[in-house]
């Protein structure tokens, strides 16, 4: 098996802010209302939300391969939480 390197750019990480941007436009509701229903409090909830989608933005590059992001995000923070 060959590995080829591909070199970071700055359209790349430009496309990468650009990915995670949609991603937040169109999930970070979701997990804010998945973590509500689990923490049964809304400021909890919106904080919990918050760092959910700021640990997916700092694992984007694995994150937006996975089939559901916005679960991924909120799962990760029930793991991180012991929730």
């Amino acid at each position: 098996m060959v590995t080829i390197a591909v070199p970071v750019t700055a359209a790349t990480k430009a496309d990468e802010a650009m990915q995670f941007e949609d991603f937040y436009r169109s999930q970070a509701d979701r997990v804010y209302r998945a973590l509500a229903i689990t923490l049964t409090n809304h400021d909890l909830a919106r904080e919990a939300a918050d760092e959910a989608t700021t640990r997916a933005y700092m694992h984007w590059a694995k994150v937006s391969r996975h089939d559901n992001p916005g679960g991924w995000a909120t799962s990760r923070w029930r793991r991180a939480s012991g929730g």
